[in-house]
């Protein structure tokens, strides 16, 4: 299972660090959530940290992840994936998380 995401100048994210205001999110799925990716986001690389349920070994992904950002061409109404159109994520210690995957330009108003 997903216990941390790490940046290349080895800033860590965690689950039980969240907040919800923060820029960095991650789910209890063990996804990282980035909020209001900017242009400044695709110099950055991410790998995760996982850990063995049995052993409890904990490694790094040998793989680093890069977001590609491009900029918006016009307007792009909401659109939202069917393959994740709702998921819950929901444990005793972590809660219960709703996502909703959508996507627009401009950013679009979530109630």
């Amino acid at each position: 299972m997903v216990v941390s995401w790490q940046d290349e100048v080895g800033e860590s994210y965690t689950i039980h660090d969240n907040s919800l205001d923060g820029k960095y999110l991650v789910l209890p799925s063990g996804e990282l959530h980035i909020r209001d990716v900017g242009p400044e986001d695709g110099y950055k690389s991410y790998q995760c940290r996982t850990k063995h349920r049995l052993t409890g070994e904990t490694r790094l992904s040998a793989t680093k992840g890069r977001l590609v950002i491009t900029e918006p061409v016009g307007a792009m109404k909401p659109k939202i994936s069917e393959d994740s159109l709702i998921k819950r994520h929901a444990s005793e210690t972590t809660g219960l998380a709703l996502l909703c995957p959508a996507q627009a330009y401009p950013v679009p108003f979530f109630r």
